[in-house]
């Protein structure tokens, strides 16, 4: 759909995708958030996304974001930061606390940076994928797709800690770490955080397709509505 370059800076989508660039650049910019996070990768990978979508919304005067199959998997990658980090880091505990009382302002800051990165930017990211075109764009396959990412990323930290035994945030995350349990139980927790990616994912595909479905029965609709002379006539 080809629209003004006004008609594009006007729109919402415009916006909202603007404004998630600055959430999450705000969000890593304000904290310490080290590569060898997940959240930091997924969440560099959105900034990346969101910042040249809304470059070529108004290049390409459209109001659809590009590349919507990769868009479903930032959305999906989003989501697991947020419920690792609130489920298995911080054990379901409420981070709104935080965010007004801490010791100094640079626990403060650094709470509010964690907030935004790990709440504010999915819960963001969630509401522009289903707010805004398109959609119906996303296959069941993609679901594989998106796993190679959160996979690899686990298989390079576990390798990264045997070859560099002294590095820094050796493990990154609890069930990454095999010391006293075996790799044996790393394996299953990556395995059981692999199954949940997946159900998001599957959540993800199957909205985006429900959403898909509605937009063809409204346009099915108004085309119908539009090319049948007796809608136009007034009832009697």
């Amino acid at each position: 759909m080809s629209a003004s370059p006004w008609r594009v800076l006007a729109a919402p989508s415009f916006w909202w995708r603007a404004a998630i660039v600055v959430v999450i650049l705000c969000g890593i910019l304000s904290g310490s958030h080290k590569l060898q996070f997940f959240t930091s990768n997924a969440s560099v990978f959105a900034l990346a996304y969101y910042a040249i979508a809304v470059g070529l919304m108004v290049q390409r005067r459209t109001t659809d974001a590009p590349a919507p199959r990769l868009r479903g998997g930032i959305v999906v990658w989003l989501l697991t930061t947020m419920l690792v980090s609130h489920f298995i880091n911080n054990h379901g505990e409420n981070p709104l606390p935080g965010l007004v009382v801490a010791a100094d302002a640079s626990e403060l800051l650094s709470n509010w940076s964690a907030f935004l990165v790990h709440y504010v930017a999915p819960i963001m990211v969630l509401a522009e994928f289903v707010l805004f075109r398109p959609h119906g764009r996303t296959r069941w396959v993609d679901i594989a797709l998106w796993l190679l990412f959160p996979l690899g990323y686990a298989a390079a930290s576990i390798t990264r800690a045997v070859l560099l035994p002294v590095v820094p945030d050796r493990y990154p995350y609890p069930f990454l770490d095999p010391e006293g349990r075996g790799y044996g139980d790393v394996l299953v927790g990556v395995l059981q955080i692999g199954v949940g990616i997946a159900v998001i994912g599957a959540l993800v595909v199957g909205v985006d397709r429900l959403l898909g479905r509605w937009s063809r029965s409204r346009s099915d609709a108004g085309s119908e509505s539009a090319g049948d002379p007796q809608a136009h006539q007034p009832a009697t």
